[in-house]
Protein backbone atom coordinates (compact mmCIF):
# COMPACT_ATOMS: atom_id res chain seq x y z
CA UNK A 1 0.00 0.00 0.00
CA UNK A 2 2.77 2.86 1.06
CA UNK A 3 4.65 1.62 -2.26
CA UNK A 4 1.65 2.31 -4.34
CA UNK A 5 0.96 5.92 -3.07
CA UNK A 6 4.58 6.21 -3.22
CA UNK A 7 4.36 6.28 -6.81
CA UNK A 8 0.99 7.68 -7.44
CA UNK A 9 2.43 11.23 -5.82
CA UNK A 10 5.86 10.28 -7.46
CA UNK A 11 3.94 10.26 -11.18
CA UNK A 12 2.03 13.72 -10.29
CA UNK A 13 4.94 15.14 -9.07
CA UNK A 14 6.89 14.29 -12.47
CA UNK A 15 3.87 15.91 -14.73
CA UNK A 16 2.75 18.59 -13.15
CA UNK A 17 5.39 19.42 -10.52
CA UNK A 18 5.17 23.22 -12.27
CA UNK A 19 2.85 25.45 -11.77
CA UNK A 20 4.31 28.68 -13.16
CA UNK A 21 5.77 28.48 -16.46
CA UNK A 22 7.33 31.45 -18.02
CA UNK A 23 7.88 31.35 -21.93
CA UNK A 24 11.16 32.68 -22.14
CA UNK A 25 11.89 32.01 -25.63
CA UNK A 26 10.88 30.77 -29.25
CA UNK A 27 13.40 29.05 -31.68
CA UNK A 28 13.69 28.94 -35.82
CA UNK A 29 11.44 25.70 -35.99
CA UNK A 30 8.93 26.67 -33.73
CA UNK A 31 9.74 25.44 -30.30
CA UNK A 32 8.90 27.07 -27.57
CA UNK A 33 11.35 27.24 -24.05
CA UNK A 34 9.57 28.06 -20.95
CA UNK A 35 11.09 27.81 -17.21
CA UNK A 36 9.46 26.70 -13.90
CA UNK A 37 10.18 30.26 -11.82
CA UNK A 38 8.79 28.57 -8.46
CA UNK A 39 11.34 25.95 -8.52
CA UNK A 40 14.24 28.43 -9.43
CA UNK A 41 16.58 27.78 -6.32
CA UNK A 42 20.13 28.17 -5.10
CA UNK A 43 22.58 26.32 -3.57
CA UNK A 44 26.67 26.20 -2.96
CA UNK A 45 26.73 29.07 -5.36
CA UNK A 46 24.46 27.34 -8.16
CA UNK A 47 21.61 28.00 -9.82
CA UNK A 48 19.07 25.06 -10.35
CA UNK A 49 16.13 25.55 -12.79
CA UNK A 50 13.93 23.32 -15.12
CA UNK A 51 13.12 24.28 -18.51
CA UNK A 52 10.49 22.86 -20.49
CA UNK A 53 10.58 22.74 -24.13
CA UNK A 54 7.50 21.96 -26.35
CA UNK A 55 8.26 21.26 -29.94
CA UNK A 56 5.97 22.29 -32.76
CA UNK A 57 5.86 18.51 -34.59
CA UNK A 58 6.59 15.33 -32.29
CA UNK A 59 10.37 14.15 -32.37
CA UNK A 60 11.75 10.97 -33.85
CA UNK A 61 10.94 9.11 -30.45
CA UNK A 62 7.57 10.60 -30.66
CA UNK A 63 8.06 13.45 -27.94
CA UNK A 64 6.19 16.37 -28.13
CA UNK A 65 7.56 18.09 -24.89
CA UNK A 66 10.10 17.39 -22.62
CA UNK A 67 11.44 18.85 -19.31
CA UNK A 68 15.52 19.16 -18.43
CA UNK A 69 17.13 19.93 -15.03
CA UNK A 70 20.22 22.46 -15.18
CA UNK A 71 22.41 23.63 -12.38
CA UNK A 72 24.85 26.76 -13.55
CA UNK A 73 27.29 29.41 -11.93
CA UNK A 74 26.03 32.02 -13.22
CA UNK A 75 29.74 34.16 -12.30
CA UNK A 76 31.33 31.08 -14.72
CA UNK A 77 28.19 31.04 -16.96
CA UNK A 78 29.03 27.44 -17.21
CA UNK A 79 26.12 25.12 -17.11
CA UNK A 80 25.15 21.46 -16.26
CA UNK A 81 22.64 19.34 -17.89
CA UNK A 82 21.30 17.34 -15.14
CA UNK A 83 18.21 15.03 -16.08
CA UNK A 84 15.35 15.14 -18.57
CA UNK A 85 11.63 13.70 -19.02
CA UNK A 86 10.04 12.96 -22.57
CA UNK A 87 6.39 13.69 -23.13
CA UNK A 88 3.86 12.58 -25.50
CA UNK A 89 1.74 15.88 -25.36
CA UNK A 90 2.85 19.44 -25.29
CA UNK A 91 3.56 21.40 -22.22
CA UNK A 92 4.49 17.52 -20.01
CA UNK A 93 1.27 16.42 -20.10
CA UNK A 94 0.53 12.85 -21.47
CA UNK A 95 2.71 9.74 -21.14
CA UNK A 96 6.57 9.68 -20.12
CA UNK A 97 7.94 8.50 -23.08
CA UNK A 98 11.73 8.20 -21.15
CA UNK A 99 13.82 9.90 -19.03
CA UNK A 100 17.69 10.39 -18.54
CA UNK A 101 18.79 9.07 -21.90
CA UNK A 102 22.68 10.07 -22.56
CA UNK A 103 21.74 11.87 -25.53
CA UNK A 104 23.22 15.45 -26.85
CA UNK A 105 20.31 18.07 -25.91
CA UNK A 106 19.29 20.46 -27.87
CA UNK A 107 22.08 22.71 -26.74
CA UNK A 108 24.62 19.90 -27.86
CA UNK A 109 25.71 18.82 -24.40
CA UNK A 110 25.21 15.59 -22.58
CA UNK A 111 23.98 14.60 -19.27
CA UNK A 112 26.70 15.88 -16.21
CA UNK A 113 28.84 17.78 -18.44
CA UNK A 114 29.85 21.18 -17.68
CA UNK A 115 29.70 23.15 -20.68
CA UNK A 116 30.91 27.20 -21.44
CA UNK A 117 27.98 29.12 -23.14
CA UNK A 118 28.50 30.88 -26.13
CA UNK A 119 27.16 34.63 -25.58
CA UNK A 120 24.07 35.52 -27.03
CA UNK A 121 22.32 32.06 -28.05
CA UNK A 122 19.61 30.49 -26.55
CA UNK A 123 20.84 28.65 -23.57
CA UNK A 124 23.18 32.09 -22.10
CA UNK A 125 20.13 33.97 -22.91
CA UNK A 126 18.09 31.37 -20.87
CA UNK A 127 20.86 31.53 -17.91
CA UNK A 128 20.74 35.12 -18.09
CA UNK A 129 17.32 35.22 -17.24
CA UNK A 130 17.44 32.33 -14.54
CA UNK A 131 20.94 34.20 -13.33
CA UNK A 132 18.62 37.45 -12.83
CA UNK A 133 15.68 36.25 -11.52
CA UNK A 134 14.55 38.61 -8.99
CA UNK A 135 13.02 35.58 -6.35
CA UNK A 136 15.45 33.03 -6.11
CA UNK A 137 15.09 30.98 -3.04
Amino acid sequence: MKTTLFLIILLFSINGFAINWKKLSENKSGSSFYVDVENIKKHNGFVYYWILIDYLKSTKIGTYSDISQYKVNCVDEKQTWLSNTFYSQPMAKGKIITENIPVWNYYGSTLNEIRNLTPGSLEHNILKEVCHFESIK
